[in-house]
């Protein structure tokens, strides 16, 4: 993740940081935690704006990179294709971001919006941090609705769950898989991935109840489809995968997991916790929120990606039966952040 600044949003910024309350936060994500790079050459700066830049270098950590000159959000006016990283925040100035932000690709703040840009990643209302935590069932979540001041933008959206796809979870899908996609889908017109790593076990008898061949993956990725198309009929059709892992390899640190460009969400043992009276259905009642604007909540989710890759690429080859991927694509689509 890295802080994309034009000229003008920089000097914007620099103004209006002194006059708010998420100031001490705002400054310490930015030089202990992001790298930024100048989509200009910090020498065009006259004398009273380069002094902004003076100020602000104060207090970076050792290990703190910037970089400037070039213009690396190109060309412009900005496409899709303009934005170099996926994870990137950009704050730039042009004149049409609005069309930009409905695509709910990437976090954008326009000439004056860099604040309430960079705020999002303080997703800690109290304390201006990055992570929260919740007791499930009580006044603050009561559904998984809660996580929409979580739902930024993405473009790729990772949902680890051992069991999510069990035959009885999989018939609380409306009341908890179905909700957090509409959190996310409800308003966004962009392109999307969504990658779901859950658990089979063919390797028992028939009659053991930990027998368990995965769901019927083709009308599993029909229903999800026309999930996303009833929420939001002018988004883009998602690209799906599906891997099924075999028993024993999902555990410890990266079991259960939904990642995307910009979070992080860990229940404590399964994505269902709901039925349809909203009866708690799980044994655990606790759901973390991270934000991967710090450092090491955003090393941690590439551990997990990477930990999962190595698991899904044997899995596929091992066991391509359990696995099924968008038409056209290959696992290393699958994978890519």
């Amino acid at each position: 993740m890295r802080v994309f600044f034009d000229k003008e949003n920089f000097i914007s910024f620099s103004k209006l940081i002194e006059f708010d309350a998420r100031k001490t936060n705002i400054l310490d994500m930015l030089k202990k935690n992001l790298p930024i790079h100048f989509n200009f050459d910090l020498d065009s700066l006259d004398d009273d704006e380069f002094i902004l830049v003076e100020e602000f270098w104060e207090g970076v950590s050792e290990d703190w990179v910037y970089t400037h000159k070039v213009d690396k959000v190109s060309p412009r006016p900005v496409e899709v294709d303009s934005f170099p990283e996926k994870s990137g925040v950009y704050l730039i100035s042009c004149d049409n971001l609005p069309k930009i932000k409905r695509k709910k690709l990437f976090l954008i703040g326009g000439l004056g919006e860099e604040l309430d840009c960079l705020g999002k990643i303080l997703i800690d209302p109290d304390e201006y941090g990055f992570h929260v935590p919740f007791g499930v069932g009580d006044y603050l979540f009561k559904s998984w609705s809660e996580v929409r001041d979580f739902a930024f933008p993405f473009s790729y959206m990772f949902i680890i769950d051992r069991y999510i796809f069990k035959s009885n979870n999989l018939v609380l899908f409306n009341f908890n898989l179905k909700v957090i996609l509409n959190e996310f889908y409800l308003d966004k017109e962009g392109p999307s991935k969504l990658v779901f790593i859950y658990q089979v076990n063919p390797f028992v008898r028939r009659e053991d109840p930990k027998f368990d061949l995965g769901p019927d993956l083709e009308n599993l990725r029909t229903m999800i489809r026309k999930t996303i198309k009833a929420i939001n009929r002018n988004c883009k059709s998602p690209d799906l995968y599906f891997f099924g892992i075999p028993h024993k390899e999902i555990k410890d640190e990266h079991d259960r997991h939904l990642i995307t460009n910009y979070v992080r969400i860990r229940p404590g043992d399964s994505f269902t916790y709901f039925d349809s009276l909203g009866n708690i259905v799980s044994a655990s009642s606790e759901v973390d929120v991270f934000s991967l604007g710090k450092k090491v909540y955003r090393e941690k989710s590439h551990f997990i990606v990477e930990k999962m890759r190595s698991f899904v690429k044997e899995s596929f080859e091992r066991f391509p039966r359990f696995c099924l991927l968008e038409p056209g694509k290959s696992v290393d689509d699958a994978l890519e952040i």
